[in-house]
């Protein structure tokens, strides 16, 4: 189950050597463990990157919790199964996924 998850697209500007601006559709990817959990955003933390989405359905497997969240697009997020049971994180909270841009793999 360690597989990035499908993609989460997003659309940026770039700007050229000659300084006109590109608008680019990217495939971002990101490994559901290099994703971290929060009720809530998280202030002074060097995980600037907090995206707030619902989780849609939860699932254990040795040990592990896999919570599938939408943020406008779904993604798969790995914690362990302890981290699950005492934030208590089931379908249809409200969770922050937070990660590093270093985490990201974009296409």
């Amino acid at each position: 189950m360690k597989q990035a998850i499908r993609c989460l697209i997003i659309n940026i500007g770039r700007k050229n050597r000659s300084t006109k601006t590109l608008n680019h559709e990217l495939k971002v990817l990101i490994k559901p463990e290099s994703i971290a959990l929060s009720k809530e955003p998280v202030q002074n933390i060097s995980l600037r990157n907090q995206v707030a989405g619902i989780i849609e359905e939860v699932f254990i497997k040795d040990g592990l919790a896999f919570c599938v969240v939408d943020v406008g697009e779904n993604i798969i997020v790995e914690v362990t199964e302890a981290s699950q049971k005492s934030m208590c994180l089931e379908k249809g909270q409200r969770v922050y996924c937070l990660f590093k841009s270093a985490a990201l793999k974009i296409y």
